[in-house]
């Protein structure tokens, strides 16, 4: 079940089991975090766990607890954004070509 807090990169979900691929740093995770939100962790979550339980290709996952309620942060990897906006160029392009063709 997630709890959309309609921010870009990342929202909250119930806490679920996932493998372990390579950390982006705390820092960085907390700085995504807390501009989304606009205010510090500490003011946001009950608790929140800073060591990265599960990585993805497109992010990781904190545990936290919101209003005392168990949830897992999933904050998307920095420079997704261009990657996506580069791939899609190409897939307009090549849209382009196979119409001409």
């Amino acid at each position: 079940m997630l709890l959309n807090l309609k921010c870009q990169r990342f929202y909250l979900c119930r806490c679920r089991n996932h493998n372990l691929l390579v950390f982006f740093t705390l820092m960085t995770a907390m700085a995504i975090i807390e501009e989304e939100l606009g205010a510090p962790i500490a003011g946001i979550f009950d608790q929140f766990d800073y060591e990265p339980i599960a990585a993805a290709s497109l992010g990781q996952v904190h545990r936290a607890k919101l209003r005392g309620q168990e949830v897992v942060i999933k904050v998307r990897r920095p420079g997704l954004k261009g990657l996506f906006d580069i791939d899609l160029k190409n897939l307009r392009v090549i849209a382009e070509y196979l119409q001409k063709n």
